[in-house]
């Protein structure tokens, strides 16, 4: 039977079950207590309809618009709400077991006291959507759904809920949901996965074990269990698994100024995420290479990279990815000294970090502009953001944020010559790292602390700090890192009266900074070289 009705019609209690009101314009319609059991009202108009406790079960409102409607007390257990629009709309104490709402737009809606027993909710936004205590949750599929904006979610509600690596939470709920596992325990765990033969679990443990090594530091670790999960993940054919070992290892390499080694492995990442479909991996690939290119000086290359992951994380609706990517174009334009155009994309990143209330984003790009700032000679801004970035870093119990930021403060008390400042707050980032076991933050504070000894005429000691910091430099194979060692000293060496050895180490310097291909650092250096008096062929 197929009825039809017009908008704002009043036909309380009525009886449509398994009618066919496909289409239907029923915008405003007053059907409180209506019996739609099993009916069609796919793409129907319901916008600011009336529904209360009406019985829906079964009923297919795929494509239905029912923004702003009032669906307090519905049945809608099996029904088919796939692609609908629930903007706005009042679901409490609704019954929506067993329904499909993937790809819905649900921002706003109210889901207080509705049952959500198995509903699939897989990929849905849940932007400023109202849950509460009495809200169930049990065994709903909430797989690459995005709560940050949410409101009132909480840990019980959801830990009974089937989520996985792509939900995304706020901050503080995710980690209580999945508590950060040890080394130790990992490590432990992965004789038995190799004798039982779970290979697809132990692929992930070497990855798991290559993160936490890596956050210490201990890139040699980390690089070992990246290339085991990758040789795993080759055998068993996954190429979103050697995507993603790929990309860990271009962090690695990253950090040690092997751009070259860099770029190859970040390509491949690519050709897989492009074989693979996943905008979200060519994306990051993006990303990844055009801080690459940026770290070589290749602006204008790293610059087309980079818009190139903002096209693709704006076409994903992905706000974490359009920051990240805002956040990299500020990097290049700060680079580039053009500081208008890099505040300004530090503040649209800032802006999208805000919307998130991603904290950790928001301490980055504050960092950033007390960067910009800084550049600019406004000292006092540049602390006041600096302040902001550490309040947050240290709401998070992020050491590692807590120590960039500490570098940063003692740079800008280095510049106002007020030492004993600058030294307070790079012994402060060398405790945190220390704390980590990160060495790569160490060998940066050592280097700061060397560059303070030496603006007191301590050249000993200048000496022996910058010495700590190539040592630990060369254990990660972090040719920067060393050349900046071996810099610097070259500067002790000169400040010494010791051309010749200043020349050496230069030399080093000029040498390593060609290899990773940092033109901008090799021109300088090459440029003290000169005014030194330099021989074209120093070394030590």
């Amino acid at each position: 039977m197929t009825v039809m009705l017009s908008h704002d019609s009043s036909v309380i209690g009525i009886d449509l079950s398994n009618t066919n009101l496909e289409g239907a314009n029923l915008a405003g319609a007053n059907l409180i207590d209506a019996h739609l059991t099993g009916a069609n009202l796919k793409d129907c108009i319901l916008t600011n309809a009336n529904l209360e406790g009406a019985m829906l079960t079964r009923a297919n409102l795929a494509g239905a618009n029912l923004t702003g409607a009032n669906l307090a007390g519905c049945d809608l257990v099996n029904a088919n709400l796939r692609g609908a629009r629930l903007t706005g709309a009042n679901l409490t104490d609704c019954f929506l077991d067993n329904s499909d709402l993937r790809q819905s737009n649900v921002e706003g809606a109210n889901f207080s006291g509705a049952s959500l027993k198995r509903t699939n909710l897989a990929g849905l936004r849940f932007n400023n959507s109202t849950f509460s205590e009495d809200t169930i949750l049990s065994r709903a599929d909430l797989k690459g759904a995005d709560l940050r904006l949410a409101e009132d979610i909480s840990l019980e509600l959801i830990k009974n809920a089937r989520t996985d690596d792509e939900t995304r939470l706020p901050e503080d709920l995710a980690k209580k949901l999945v508590p950060e596992e040890s080394a130790e325990a990992i490590a432990e765990r992965i004789p038995r996965l190799e004798k039982i033969g779970n290979r697809p679990a132990l692929a992930a443990d070497h990855l798991k074990l290559g993160n936490i090594h890596q956050t210490r530091g201990n890139l040699q670790k980390a690089e070992d269990h990246y290339h085991k999960a990758l040789k795993i993940y080759e055998e068993l054919g996954s190429k979103e698994g050697m995507a993603a070992a790929y990309t860990n290892l271009v962090k690695i390499c990253g950090t040690r100024g092997e751009l070259d080694k860099a770029e190859k492995y970040q390509l491949k990442a690519l050709k897989l995420a492009e074989e693979l479909g996943s905008k979200k991996g060519m994306a990051v690939a993006y990303n990844n290479l055009g801080s690459i290119y940026q770290t070589r000086s290749e602006l204008d290359k790293a610059k087309k990279y980079q818009l190139k992951a903002l096209k693709l994380h704006e076409e994903l609706g992905d706000k974490e990815g359009i920051a990240t990517a805002y956040t990299n174009l500020g990097n290049i334009y700060q680079t580039r000294g053009e500081l208008e155009g890099a505040e300004d994309y530090y503040s649209k990143a800032l802006e999208f970090n805000e919307e998130l209330g991603s904290k950790e984003g928001m301490a980055g790009v504050y960092a950033n502009l007390g960067n910009v700032y800084g550049i600019r000679g406004d000292l006092k801004r540049a602390e006041d953001y600096y302040r902001k970035a550490q309040k947050l870093n240290e709401e998070l119990g992020s050491k590692e944020g807590m120590a960039v930021v500490s570098v940063n403060l003692g740079n800008l008390y280095q510049i106002r010559n007020e030492l004993q400042k600058a030294e307070d707050h790079y012994r402060e980032a060398l405790k945190l790292n220390e704390e980590l076991d990160r060495k790569t933050g160490m060998a940066i504070a050592y280097g700061n602390l060397g560059n303070v000894c030496e603006a007191r005429g301590e050249l000993d000691k200048a000496e022996e700090y910058h010495r700590k910091a190539l040592k630990l430099d060369e254990e990660l194979g972090n040719r920067q890192g060393m050349a900046a060692a071996r810099a610097n000293m070259g500067n002790v060496y000169l400040t010494r009266g010791d051309p010749k050895g200043a020349c050496a180490h230069w030399g080093k310097a000029l040498t390593l900074y060609r290899e990773i291909g940092i033109k901008d650092k090799a021109t300088f250096v090459q440029s003290t070289m000169k005014s030194a008096g330099c021989p074209e062929n120093a070394k030590q």
